[in-house]
């Protein structure tokens, strides 16, 4: 996924707010297709991007957790997000 970048929020500050979101058990969000809380993540990674966005990668457990946070992600795109989401990989 991609976020806009935001004037005071570090690579690092994010890395770790998304990564203690993803992990929280029975996490409550404002957004019902929030991507952080699909079952099976492993880790969340925060890269810089081109153009003022940070790539936030998701790892996951298995295909089927994959595929609901790629779904989560999309349907968070569409209700009007600014997310932009990309599939990087996928292992079998």
């Amino acid at each position: 996924m991609y976020l806009p970048a935001e004037r005071g929020i570090s690579r690092a500050y994010l890395e770790r707010l998304l990564s203690c979101h993803a992990v929280q058990p029975a996490q409550v969000s404002d957004h019902p297709n929030d991507p952080l809380l699909a079952p099976g993540i492993t880790s969340v990674d925060v890269v810089d991007a081109d153009g003022g966005q940070y790539r936030v990668t998701v790892t996951v457990q298995h295909r089927r957790d994959a595929e609901q946070v790629l779904h989560r992600a999309r349907a968070l795109q569409q209700s009007g997000g600014t997310v932009h989401v990309q599939q990087i990989d996928a292992q079998p």
